[in-house]
């Protein structure tokens, strides 16, 4: 609310006067060059004037205008973007894509999946980002398969029964990770397998593993701790409770553990 209030421009301002409500007109009171949202709010922005915008705005402008537009109508949202989609730099449809992210609809799909194909690997690791926070995409299938490949539990011990996890990451990739939006090449003094491990945990939900093998997260935890990959396991897990902490419930169960 605080940087939409601090938006000078009168295009912007009317862009997300009606998005404040209640709460954002209680805030203006508190600084004087936030009070306009108080004001009258005045005349709606008509097509005319948000499709001169779209063509002719900053790039801020812009993706405001596609947010706006995306809210109400995802369809007309992602025919104003393929339009110009060819036509504009990466750094610019990468930007715009974003403007999808906070309502990113299930009808946005094949238009996201395509944009995995981008020329610029950046535009398509964004779309690949907007396709996991839908839960039954097509990306987030494969991911999953990914991930289950690579891990296998199962109880041991007679008396004393207790669960373990074992990793098996893949020997080697095929170029469909790279589309997939996974950085396939490890960092520095990690080892590829490791990497992609974490990798792939980190792009699926947490929930998964507590329901696949009806263990807590603590008990997960414990059951992978002493796998030749566990650090890789566990980082990956860390960094998919971070990612999916708006979206998946179950990541709050994760957390206590995992900093312990």
């Amino acid at each position: 609310l605080p940087a939409a209030l601090g938006f000078e421009r009168p295009n912007l301002r009317a862009l997300v006067r009606p998005l404040l409500g209640e709460r954002g007109r209680w805030l203006s009171r508190f600084r004087a060059e936030w009070r306009w949202a108080e004001e009258e709010a005045g005349e709606e922005l008509s097509e005319a004037d948000l499709e001169r915008i779209w063509t002719e705005g900053t790039l801020e402008e812009r993706s405001w205008v596609l947010d706006a537009v995306h809210r109400i109508d995802p369809a007309a949202a992602r025919r104003r973007l393929e339009e110009v989609w060819k036509t504009e730099k990466a750094e610019t449809r990468e930007a715009l894509l974003y403007a999808l992210g906070e309502e990113v609809h299930p009808a946005d799909e094949p238009f996201l999946e395509r944009t995995l194909d981008d020329r610029a690997a950046t535009v398509g690791r964004s779309a690949s980002f907007l396709l996991l926070r839908l839960p039954n995409s097509q990306l987030t299938q494969r991911m999953a398969a990914r991930a289950d490949a690579m891990l296998s539990g199962k109880m041991t011990g007679l008396i004393r029964k207790s669960f373990a996890l074992a990793c098996m990451p893949p020997q080697e990739v095929d170029a469909s990770w790279d589309r997939d939006g996974l950085v396939t090449k490890p960092p520095p003094k990690v080892g590829s397998r490791a990497h992609w491990l974490k990798s792939v945990l980190a792009l699926v939900r947490p929930g998964r593993w507590i329901t696949r093998f009806q263990q807590p997260p603590a008990a997960l935890i414990a059951a992978v701790a002493k796998d030749d990959f566990a650090d890789a396991a566990i980082l990956g897990w860390a960094e998919a409770a971070w990612n999916f902490a708006q979206l998946d419930p179950a990541c709050a169960a994760w957390f206590a553990p995992l900093g312990d």
